[in-house]
């Protein structure tokens, strides 16, 4: 699990994730490969029994388990200052070990349409955001169906996010 924790958030830590996710991935596979090879003197057919199990999945592209709470990749720390948000960490984290995050928060659309249903509105296109981000605020809004969605020039916004440029 990704979250934001700055002051936990060091190469140690970083570090024993990915170590965590690689051990994971090698038990997984060890455990999809015992699932499917033969036993005793049952035979074979062809290769194609032996690679996937039941669910289809190949022991060859297992899949860690990597839950982020969100991919921001900035914020505006309590120094006022931009501070490196967990999105750089979770694309590590999926580069190095093959695993894709799944995102419970901003901008999953899975996060929008609970929030909407919490406050007991059934139809998306009646809410509108406001927010500071143009990924995880606006772009996920309208993706998942809201009525429109603003971005306001304070908070983490840096001048040219909305034109996709990189901050800093």
């Amino acid at each position: 699990l990704v979250g934001l924790a700055p002051s936990s958030f060091h190469y140690e830590k970083l570090n024993e994730a990915f170590r965590l996710l690689l051990r994971v991935k090698e038990n997984q596979k060890t455990s999809v490969q015992e699932k499917v090879e033969p036993r005793g003197n049952e035979t074979v057919e062809n290769e194609s029994d032996i690679s996937t199990t039941n669910s289809g999945k190949s022991s060859d592209n297992v899949q860690p388990h990597l839950i982020a709470i969100h991919r921001a990749t900035h914020y505006r720390d309590s120094d006022h200052q931009l501070s490196l948000g967990p999105g750089g960490f979770i694309s590590l984290l999926e580069q190095t070990t093959g695993a894709s995050a799944h995102v419970i928060g901003k901008p999953s659309y899975d996060f929008y349409r609970a929030a909407i249903s919490s406050i007991g509105i059934e139809d998306p296109s009646e809410v509108i955001m406001v927010g500071d981000d143009v990924v995880g605020d606006v772009q996920g809004a309208l993706d998942a169906g809201l009525g429109g969605a603003v971005l306001v020039k304070t908070g983490k916004y840096v001048e040219g996010d909305e034109l996709g440029e990189k901050t800093g």
